[in-house]
């Protein structure tokens, strides 16, 4: 299974994050600080003992991965994961409208929805085709792009023309949200996608 996330963002305010201005370092370290708040001493420890509730598990997102992206600077392969996250929380953040679709294979609606008439050029994967342009690399097997605003009203405008009574169930359930999606951006929104394999549950 993957996922599709779709933000209605600007796309010059994605990459306004990178190098942001100070009132925006502020704004978005205070939305990290409140999804990953530090490590708070619980009780008192010995001088030379480890407070385990100090600890700082570097699974998770750092403030250093969030000064990184706000900064502009460059992310270690190991770090690109954490990033990400950070990313995704700023962008949920600054969205005006946001969803997340899930599905098997793309390629399959993508050929439900060209057999009722969706011109190629507004295929539900062309959204998100354009690169972002931002300095973080997409982590392995994730696409990540945008598509501009006329883009994204002409992909809604064709989508909404097909009777949903034709489309297979699967199909139907990727398009049903993606349109709910694109009639709420407003006129100045653009489409961020980002796309990647939903992690396997482990028993």
């Amino acid at each position: 299974m993957r996922a599709m996330r779709l933000f209605g963002i600007r796309i010059d305010d994605v990459r306004d994050i990178f190098g942001a201005p100070p009132e925006v370092a502020e704004a978005l370290t205070r939305v990290f600080a409140e999804r990953y708040p530090a490590p708070v001493m619980k009780r008192r420890w010995g001088l030379f003992r480890r407070n385990p509730d100090l600890e700082v598990d570097p699974s998770r997102p750092l403030m250093r991965d969030a000064s990184t992206l706000l900064e502009g600077g460059f992310v270690p392969q190991e770090r690109l994961g954490q990033c990400w996250e950070v990313l995704l929380l700023w962008l949920e953040h600054l969205a005006g409208s946001t969803t997340r679709i899930e599905y098997r294979r793309l390629d399959s609606v993508e050929f439900d929805l060209a057999r009722r008439g969706l011109p190629s050029t507004l295929s539900v994967t062309r959204l998100g085709k354009r690169p972002l342009g931002i300095p973080l690399m997409p982590l392995p097997g994730m696409q990540a792009g945008y598509g501009h605003h006329d883009h994204a009203v002409a992909t809604r405008e064709a989508l909404g023309e097909i009777d949903p009574e034709t489309l297979d169930e699967a199909t139907r359930n990727a398009v049903a949200p993606l349109l709910e999606f694109l009639r709420k951006l407003s006129d100045r929104e653009d489409v961020v996608v980002v796309d990647q394999a939903i992690p396997e549950k482990t028993a």
